[in-house]
C-alpha cells in the first residue's frame, strides 16, 4: 500500500510539473509599458524593442528586446519587470534615456538608390528611423548592416563604411555612411537654376571634381567654397546651391551624373559701410584700406581681401590683436547691400629686441645695420614684408655667394614674432631656416 502510495505521489508531482510546464508555455504578452521616457515616444521605444503584444511570452525574447534597447543609444539604462495574470503578461520597462543626443545620419554616395529607398532599407533594422542617430550606442551597426544587406540584395559590389564626423572637440556633428570599393568617377554636371553664370562656366570651376570619386559631402564642401565664390564675385552674395544628386551615368563606364541645383540670387551693389569701435583709424582709411565704393557691385572677394586690409592697416600703427567682425543688411528692394562693421582694436604694441638664431655674427651685424626700426617706436607690422624685399638680400650677399661657390642651396631667413602682453613689447628674431 505504501508503495502504490509513493508511485502515485510521484506521478501527481509530474503531472503537476507538466501542467506548470504547459501553462507557461501558453502565456501570451498583454501589454508592453515604459517607465521613465521623456523625450523619446512609447511607440518609438516599443518598436525599438521589437515586442509584440498577443505574442507568446519568453524571458529570453524580453532579454534580447533589452538589449536592442540599450543598443539603440537611445538609453542609459534598461531593466524590467514582469506581471501575470491568469496567461496574460505585462511587460514594463524601466529605463533612463540616454543624454549624448543625436545627429543626422548622411547617405554619401549611394548613387543607386532614392534617399527614400535607403530610409526604407534602414527602417528594417530600426523600425522608427528618420533620418537621424544617437551619439551613443549601436544605431550605425544596424543602420550598417540595413545598407549593406541592400547593397547584396541589388549584387552591388562595394562594401559599406561607418565614420562619425565631429568638430576638434570631439563632438558628433553628423553620422556618414559610404560606399567603398566601388569607382564612381564624375563624368557629367548639371547646374539647374544657372543664368548669370553658365553652366559651362560653373563646370569648368567644378572640373577638378572629376578627379575624385562622387561624395555627396565633397562635392557640398566644394560647392560651398569654389562655386559660392564664383558668384560672390560677381555680388550674387546669397546664392546658395542644393544638396548634390549623384546617379548613375549610362554615357560612362562606372561614372556618375552630377546634378548640382543652384539659386543664384539678386546682383547686390554697396550701400553705407558704418565702423564701430574704431578709434585709431578713421572711417576714411578704414574705407581706403577697405576698397569698396558706393554703387558698385557687391564683389564679395574683394571685400573679403578688403578686411585682411583693413588688419594690415592695424598692424601698421602696432595693432596686432584687432579684430574685424562684418555683419551684412540687405535692401532687396534696392538690391544694395550695407554692413556694420565691429572692430576690437586691442593695445598698441612697441619694438622691443631684434634678435638672430644660426647666424654668424657677421651676417647677423649686416642684418642689424639694414634694420630701420628702432626699440620704443609703434611697432609696424607692414615693415618687415618692406625689410624682407628691399634689405635681406643686399645684407645676406656674401653668405649667398658663400653657400653658392660650396654647392648649397641659397640661404633662408625666417623671422618670429613673439608679443610680451606685459610690456606691449614686440621681440622679432630672425633665424637661417636652411
Amino acid at each position: 500500500m505504501t508503495r502504490l502510495t509513493n508511485h502515485l505521489l510521484i506521478l501527481f508531482i509530474l503531472t503537476a510539473v507538466a501542467t506548470l510546464a504547459s501553462a507557461q508555455d501558453t502565456r501570451v504578452i498583454s501589454r508592453i509599458e515604459f517607465e521613465g521616457l521623456n523625450q523619446i515616444a512609447a511607440d518609438e521605444a516599443l518598436a525599438t524593442s521589437g515586442l509584440k503584444a498577443e505574442r507568446p511570452f519568453k524571458i529570453e525574447e524580453v532579454d534580447a528586446a533589452a538589449q536592442r534597447l540599450l543598443d539603440s543609444g537611445l538609453f542609459k539604462q534598461i531593466g524590467y519587470r514582469t506581471r501575470t495574470v491568469g496567461n496574460k503578461v505585462t511587460i514594463t520597462f524601466q529605463v533612463e534615456e540616454a543624454s549624448g543626443g543625436d545627429s543626422p545620419v548622411i547617405f554619401d554616395n549611394f548613387i543607386w538608390f532614392t534617399e527614400e529607398q535607403l530610409m526604407e532599407a534602414v527602417r528594417r533594422e530600426v523600425p522608427l528611423f528618420a533620418g537621424r542617430a544617437p551619439n551613443i550606442g549601436k544605431m550605425p551597426e544596424a543602420i550598417t548592416r540595413a545598407l549593406q544587406q541592400l547593397l547584396t540584395e541589388r549584387k552591388i559590389p562595394g562594401t559599406v563604411e561607418y565614420l562619425a564626423s565631429g568638430d576638434l572637440s570631439g563632438r558628433i556633428l553628423a553620422h556618414l555612411f559610404s560606399v567603398t570599393g566601388v569607382r564612381m568617377p564624375i563624368c557629367t554636371l548639371h547646374f539647374p537654376g544657372a543664368k548669370n553664370i553658365s553652366e559651362a562656366k560653373l563646370a569648368g570651376i567644378a572640373k577638378e571634381l572629376s578627379d575624385n570619386d562622387y561624395s555627396s559631402e565633397l562635392v557640398r564642401g566644394f560647392a560651398g567654397m569654389k562655386l559660392v565664390a564664383a558668384y560672390r564675385e560677381v555680388g550674387q552674395l546669397r546664392a546658395k546651391f542644393a544638396a548634390p544628386v549623384g546617379k548613375p551615368d549610362p554615357t560612362c563606364k562606372d561614372g556618375v551624373d552630377l546634378t548640382l541645383p543652384v539659386e543664384e540670387g539678386l546682383i547686390y551693389s554697396w550701400g553705407q559701410i558704418d565702423w564701430a569701435g574704431a578709434n585709431a583709424l578713421t572711417p576714411d582709411q578704414l574705407n581706403a584700406a577697405l576698397g569698396t565704393k558706393q554703387g558698385d557691385v557687391a564683389n564679395g572677394l574683394k571685400f573679403d581681401r578688403g578686411l585682411i586690409d583693413v588688419s594690415k592697416a592695424y598692424g601698421r600703427q602696432g595693432y596686432l590683436e584687432a579684430r574685424v567682425r562684418p555683419a551684412a543688411e540687405f535692401d532687396d528692394s534696392a538690391r544694395k547691400v550695407s554692413y556694420k562693421i565691429e572692430v576690437r582694436e586691442g593695445p598698441q604694441y612697441r619694438m622691443g629686441g631684434l634678435l638672430f638664431k644660426g647666424l654668424a655674427e657677421r651676417d647677423a651685424r649686416a642684418l642689424r645695420d639694414g634694420w630701420r626700426m628702432k626699440r620704443g617706436e609703434i611697432f609696424d607690422q607692414g615693415y618687415l614684408e618692406e625689410f624682407f624685399k628691399r634689405d635681406v638680400a643686399g645684407a645676406m650677399q656674401r653668405l649667398f655667394i658663400e653657400r653658392r661657390d660650396a654647392g648649397k642651396p641659397p640661404p633662408r631667413i625666417g623671422f618670429t614674432l613673439t608679443p610680451n602682453k606685459q610690456t606691449l613689447t614686440v621681440d622679432v628674431t630672425l633665424e637661417l631656416a636652411n
